[in-house]
C-alpha cells in the first residue's frame, strides 16, 4: 500500500469555490466501483497534517474505488482544518 500526504494553504483536489457548494456533490459510476465528491464539507475527525487538530475539521473532497479486473484500489480525501484553516490531502493506493 502506498500512502502520501500533502498540506497546503489552498485546496489540492477540492475546487477553489468548494465553500460555496452544497456539503457533498457526488459523482459515481452507479455500479459501486468508484465514487468522487467535493463540496463545502462534512464533519471529519481525521487530524490536520499541519497542526494535528481534530476539532471542527471538514472533509471537502473524497475519491475512492477499485478497478476491475486488476483489483487496484484507492482512497484519497482532503480536509480543511477547523483550527488553522490549512488543507490536508491524503492519497492511499494499493495494487491488486
Amino acid at each position: 500500500m502506498h500512502r502520501t500526504q500533502r498540506v497546503s494553504e489552498t485546496p489540492h483536489r477540492a475546487p477553489a469555490d468548494h465553500a460555496e457548494l452544497p456539503a457533498k456533490v457526488v459523482t459515481s459510476d452507479g455500479e459501486g466501483l468508484w465514487e468522487t465528491w467535493h463540496g463545502s464539507g462534512v464533519p471529519d475527525r481525521e487530524p490536520c497534517g499541519a497542526c494535528g487538530n481534530t476539532q471542527g475539521n471538514l472533509r471537502v473532497f473524497g475519491n475512492w474505488g477499485h478497478s476491475y479486473p486488476n483489483g487496484n484500489s484507492w482512497d484519497d480525501w482532503e480536509l480543511r482544518c477547523g483550527a488553522c484553516g490549512k488543507y490536508t490531502y491524503v492519497c492511499t493506493f494499493e495494487e491488486g
